[in-house]
């Protein structure tokens, strides 16, 4: 009666539970021959870790009706785990009330799930690789990302960074993040910190520096630090 059909079929007595008819797609799928499959309870058809799952998924069909496309699990003869789509259908033959199963083997739709999956797992890892080598050699934006990350801590409200400069032989500005005003600005990019500057001093000795008060520090050029109200640096 089923034989025609693409799926594999299991008809089950709603009230035992066991298979009573099957086809061929069944035996090809769980790897059994007919008179294997009936006789079997449904949960057997199952792995055993999930075989109360199932029996209880079964009661549900009887109890609320059709359920179409969800999926499971059959585990095969040899107990390969294959995943399938499973319809249940109630019906009623001769009086007798019986559960009609579709199943159907979905392992090269989950293996391309999976392929697809670590196909975009790749290209992500690929494409912030990316991003990290760019950024390496991108200096607006790893400046952009040191600037952003010192002003976090310090809760700074701008952050300027300077590089040493050997042909001037002075420290210049690279990189300003925060509120400058627009006349300042050129103003700002245009200073330079020389080797005689006590701040300068120390720095190419290899110390950390770093002032809380610029303002009345000697080590800091004051009319740089009152033209950009800076308060503190390191």
């Amino acid at each position: 009666l089923f034989d025609n059909l693409h799926d594999a079929v299991f008809l089950a007595d709603a009230e035992t539970g066991h298979i009573v008819d099957t086809n061929k797609k069944a035996e090809i799928l769980l790897d059994r021959r007919r008179e294997e499959i009936i006789g079997m309870h449904q949960s057997e058809l199952h792995p055993p870790a999930k075989a109360e799952e199932y029996r209880r998924g079964f009661e549900e069909h009887v109890q609320k009706g059709p359920l179409a496309d969800y999926e499971g699990e059959v585990i095969r003869k040899d107990g390969r785990v294959v995943p399938v789509t499973i319809t249940a259908s109630p019906m009623t033959i001769d009086g007798r009330r019986l559960i009609l199963g579709l199943f159907r083997d979905i392992t090269e739709r989950k293996e391309m799930m999976e392929r697809l999956e670590e196909e975009v797992e790749v290209n992500r890892a690929l494409l912030e690789t990316a991003e990290a080598i760019r950024s390496i050699f991108d200096k607006d934006v790893m400046f952009k990302r040191v600037a952003e990350g010192v002003s976090t801590v310090v809760d700074a409200e701008r952050c300027v960074i300077f590089l040493w400069e050997r042909e001037l032989d002075g420290f210049l500005p690279a990189y300003v993040s925060g509120v400058v005003p627009p006349e300042l600005r050129p103003f700002l990019m245009r200073q330079r910190l020389t080797r005689d500057m006590p701040i300068v001093e120390q720095i190419l000795r290899g110390e950390i520096v770093i002032i809380d008060d610029v303002m009345n520090s000697p080590l800091f050029p004051r009319e740089i630090a009152e033209t950009f109200a800076i308060r503190s640096m390191m």
